[in-house]
């Protein structure tokens, strides 16, 4: 059903994008449209094209529920149609170089407006009549009725496509009658769920006719990575940590990515100067102390001096080292604007440029919470295989939080990041964290 939902989605997204580049030309051009014209715009609209499925891919417009009583929705899309706005201009700014015939700006600014009620209203549609009935029916057998990661998943099931129709105890009985009742009640999906109810140790005796049913098994594990796109912590062990972290990388690579990602937080400092200077007097006049630097724990158990622009009172840890708290009552009037802008973030550009971080990477703690986590939380060292991040896997995924809980939900992110780290991953976490600025205002 994801796939259908998806593959649904693709198509009309497709239809919408080239008919409505067809009502333009059509509008523009009228008698004098020409099939040369036609074929002269169909190349750059193509990058195009490739361009807005990446955007929408990266705001979760092709994974995420679109609920279209919360803002999310709406907000993804939104913040979606903008960066391909300001994107399309660009690429026509050169490209125009290239073909003087393409002249983008009415044409590009009339396709941008009809793209975009296109777009909106034909996904307002498709999801109130047909994607809502898509969800995948999922059958759970658990070992513990009472387990709060159980809980927490129903929750949430249905940002993962996933209905559940019944929860069973793990039971010989009931494993069964598992055909009888996955044939009447048309699961899709089994779910063990339980530390011990791995797929590798069930012996579930399975009929030849369960085995050619179309029906997805998950354990914890697999569910884990596979639907909620982390990894869970209890199948980690020494030989997971071999197949998955210990990865032969190019030092090539790795040097031009950090000598990329180096050369860009040096142009931005230069760039946002200005800016940087101006709020750091805002701060000094308000609280009448320094901007703010700390240490935090970086790439190999290193430690290193992280900069942000001052958030809270200059005697916010005159009783020692404290987590964060969300709507903490330390933080002053301009450190809330800060936050909600995350314009504190900015002088982390620095750390970057020094080579102690990286824009994309697990959140850098401070090494007196790190020494009391390491103790607590089994592979918590295992984060600081990477250079700590300004943005990341975990921060876009998972709530505020300043617990030991927290810390170990935020380390199966990290870990997922670890295992699945690519380009195209850092770019998601890019643009996702952008859209984040518009509906998170609250996080550590």
């Amino acid at each position: 059903m994801v796939g259908l939902k998806k593959i649904i989605l693709l198509f009309g997204d497709a239809v919408v994008f080239w008919g409505a580049l067809a009502l333009v030309l059509f509008l523009r051009w009228q008698t004098e449209l020409t099939p040369e014209l036609i074929e002269r715009h169909l190349l750059p609209f193509l990058y195009l094209y490739l361009l807005s499925g990446m955007l929408f891919y990266s705001m979760g417009l092709y994974s995420a529920p679109y609920l279209l009583r919360k803002t999310e929705w709406l907000t993804s899309v939104f913040v979606g149609l903008t960066i391909f706005l300001f994107s399309a201009t660009t690429f026509f700014y050169f490209y125009n170089r290239v073909d003087s015939g393409i002249s983008p700006q009415g044409t590009l600014l009339l396709f941008w407006f009809i793209f975009s009620g296109s777009f909106i209203l034909w996904r307002i549609i498709v999801e109130t009549l047909f994607l809502k009935n898509l969800l995948e029916k999922t059958l759970i057998i658990v070992e513990n009725p009472e387990s709060r990661s159980l809980a927490e998943f129903l929750k949430k099931a249905n940002q993962f496509s996933l209905a559940i129709s019944r929860i069973l105890p793990y039971s010989q009985e009931n494993l069964e009658d598992l055909n009888k009742i996955i044939v009447q009640e048309q699961v899709q999906n089994v779910v063990f769920w339980g530390e011990n109810l791995r797929l590798s140790n069930l012996n579930l005796g399975l009929p030849q006719l369960l085995l050619e049913l179309n029906v997805n098994f998950y354990d914890l594990s697999s569910l884990y990575e596979q639907r909620l796109q982390k990894i869970y912590l209890d199948s980690v062990s020494n030989l997971w940590i071999l197949s998955n972290v210990i990865k032969k990388r190019s030092p090539l690579m790795n040097a031009l990515k950090d000598l990329s990602e180096r050369l860009t937080a040096g142009i931005l400092l230069i760039i946002l100067s200005p800016l940087l200077l101006v709020l750091a007097v805002l701060i000094f006049i308000t609280s009448r102390a320094p901007v703010y630097s700390q240490r935090r724990m970086g790439k190999n158990n290193r430690e290193f001096t992280i900069y942000k622009f001052r958030t809270m009172k200059a005697d916010a840890e005159k009783f020692g080292p404290q987590w964060a708290q969300d709507r903490d009552p330390r933080v002053t009037r301009l450190g809330q604007m800060l936050r909600g802008s995350h314009l504190d973030e900015l002088p982390q550009l620095l750390n970057i440029f020094k080579g102690e971080m990286a824009f994309v990477g697990p959140r850098p703690e401070r090494p007196e919470f790190v020494a009391e986590l390491e103790k607590k939380i089994p592979f918590y060292n295992l984060r600081h295989q990477l250079k700590p991040g300004v943005t990341g896997w975990a921060q876009i995924n998972y709530p505020y939080g300043a617990s030991l809980e927290d810390a170990k939900e935020k380390l199966q992110y990290d870990l997922y990041y670890l295992k699945h780290r690519s380009l195209i991953l850092d770019l998601t976490i890019f643009l996702k964290t952008l859209r984040s600025f518009f509906q998170n205002p609250t996080r550590e």
